[in-house]
């Protein structure tokens, strides 16, 4: 039996670029757990709304009514371009880039979660979305990660929006 693969993500990545050694405390000796604040828990409660409404059709809650323009439009170009709306969609990869389970621990190398992803089996174009509710980072490569994901668990895929 061969080292343990250590996945990363986009998440990541992100966090080691911002500090190597708190990415190593929190998850990897998971020395202590990372307590992410009041803005990351209001992000949580947003996506798990956001979700509940394209993929239930249920109401978004009255203090998150500002949002509902966008699930409109995400849920009107579905219908228009005759896409599938999956939430909340869990995609990896092994080392020799075939899917896997998310928590396949032993082999997988790569995990993306897409808060929302547009496809359809006789379409080769999907659209990503992550919803943003904080501070927007000026950095393509969640989108490109995305994308990459799309195309390896969706192989009649060869465009993929955002």
């Amino acid at each position: 039996m061969g080292k343990p693969v250590i996945a990363w993500s986009h998440s990541r990545i992100d966090a080691f670029l911002t500090c190597p050694r708190k990415l190593y405390e929190t998850g990897i000796a998971k020395n202590f757990k990372e307590d992410f604040g009041e803005a990351a828990e209001w992000g949580k409660k947003v996506h798990s709304a956001l979700d509940r409404r394209l993929r239930l059709g249920a109401e978004l809650p009255a203090n998150m009514s500002q949002y509902e323009p966008y699930a409109d439009k995400v849920a009107a170009l579905a219908e228009k371009v005759g896409w599938e709306i999956e939430t909340e969609l869990a995609l990896a990869v092994d080392q020799r880039l075939k899917p896997c389970d998310w928590k396949d621990w032993n082999n997988c190398w790569v995990r993306c979660a897409l808060d929302v992803c547009l496809v359809a089996p006789d379409n080769p174009s999907a659209f990503a979305l992550d919803w943003k509710t904080g501070k927007v980072k000026d950095d393509d490569r969640q989108l490109a990660l995305q994308a990459a994901m799309v195309f390896r668990h969706y192989p009649h895929v060869d465009t993929v929006l955002s």
